[in-house]
């Protein structure tokens, strides 16, 4: 009788396979780990971004800087690449002043996303609608001064549209314009 132990024989292609198998989760174990990182940089730069914001000035919910943000991205590409055909940069004031004024309605409730554009002198345009026989459209000159028209529905005449135009500070116009104060905060933001 043969006292030796007799252990089954492995065929060493599948010694191999384990051994590879446990060298790419290692692989991807330091792809995730590398990623995570790079995720906690980006997160650390928008936080020091947000910061550096508003240090600069007032911010508007993040409703409404989500709603703007790429439009905004958007205009400044195109300025940049029409900048030649008398399209000028777009204007930091006048971005200013957008923000600003989304500051102020979103401190009151109104969470409304307006349209944006772009006007030649590079100002940011916003503008709300909620129909076509009332708007609301504001053109940032500058961080605090802006040109606003707003139609709205006559109340007393049912088939007359009334126009409102004018300029001013971002803070007169908010004092002064109840009306259209009123019909922000009739639109409904997820539309």
């Amino acid at each position: 009788m043969n006292s030796e132990i007799e252990y089954p024989k492995r065929d060493i292609s599948d010694i191999k396979k384990k051994v590879e198998g446990i060298d790419e989760l290692k692989a991807g174990q330091a792809r995730l780990e590398s990623r995570m990182e790079g995720t906690k940089e980006l997160v650390k730069g928008m936080g020091e971004r947000v910061k550096a914001a508003e240090r600069k000035g007032p911010m508007p919910s993040r409703k409404l800087l989500d709603g703007i943000n790429p439009r905004v991205e958007e205009l400044s590409k195109f300025a940049l690449q029409e900048e030649g055909e008398g399209q000028m940069p777009l204007s930091e004031d006048s971005r200013r002043g957008l923000l600003n004024f989304l500051k102020r309605v979103s401190d009151s409730g109104i969470e409304a996303v307006p349209g944006l554009a772009l006007t030649y002198e590079g100002n940011i345009v916003a503008e709300w609608e909620s129909s076509p026989d009332e708007v609301l459209s504001l053109e940032f000159l500058d961080s605090s001064s802006l040109k606003f028209v707003f139609f709205y529905q006559c109340s007393d005449l049912a088939d007359k549209i009334l126009r409102i135009s004018g300029s001013g500070s971002v803070s007169g116009f908010l004092e002064d314009h109840r009306r259209a104060l009123k019909f922000l905060e009739g639109i409904n933001p997820d539309d």
